[in-house]
């Protein structure tokens, strides 16, 4: 993407049109704004040998409409992160995580994760989540949370053999919501 190269400030909105664009992009600019034209039109895949086509490292950062392709993780979101909102996202395959997700007060809505070992995985305090389709390959873990105060509602993880479902390990005085879970594949 060649908006990697531009000058970028805070409330910056970029517009992604449909195609298919190489990246490795570490958002350091606070409060910006990525759209695609759609989910299904507009392909970001990392470029080799990085790994990830987005690194989210700001605050207040909003992605929408969009299919990421890493070689290692879908989408990363940096514990410095807060208030990231990912909406309409697909991460497809990656070789470990499709989110490694963390971050405060991270907001999901309408994001797959395809064809990946591990599904999604977040340390994030305050993550809400509402649709959330996890298919992995085969590997440990489908959805890993270690965060306080979590709301996830409409999830599905299923795919290949893992270890688990869902893993939840959150601290003391942890608020969690789950509604609407269905999982299978588990050993």
């Amino acid at each position: 993407l060649e908006v990697e190269l531009l000058l970028l400030q805070p409330t910056d909105v970029i517009i992604i049109h449909n195609g298919t664009y190489l990246a490795h992009w570490t958002i350091s600019v606070n409060g910006l704004t990525i759209i695609g034209d759609a989910r299904e039109g507009v392909f970001i895949n990392s470029t080799a040998p990085l790994t990830v086509p987005i690194v989210v490292n700001a605050w207040d950062t909003n992605i929408t409409n969009a299919t990421l392709y890493g070689a290692s993780n879908g989408l990363q979101v940096n514990g410095a992160a807060n208030r990231t909102a990912l909406a309409n996202l697909t991460l497809i395959g990656a070789t470990t995580w499709g989110c490694d997700c963390h971050g405060a007060n991270l907001r999901i809505l309408n994001m797959k994760v395809m064809r990946t070992p591990n599904g999604f995985y977040s340390q994030s305090l305050g993550l809400d989540i509402d649709g959330l389709e996890v298919n992995v390959t085969a590997g440990s873990y489908k959805v890993v949370l270690q965060g306080d105060d979590v709301r996830m509602v409409n999830v599905t993880a299923w795919g290949g053999s893992s270890g688990m479902i869902l893993y939840y390990a959150g601290g003391p005085g942890t608020n969690i919501t789950v509604r609407n879970f269905a999982g299978e594949n588990a050993t």
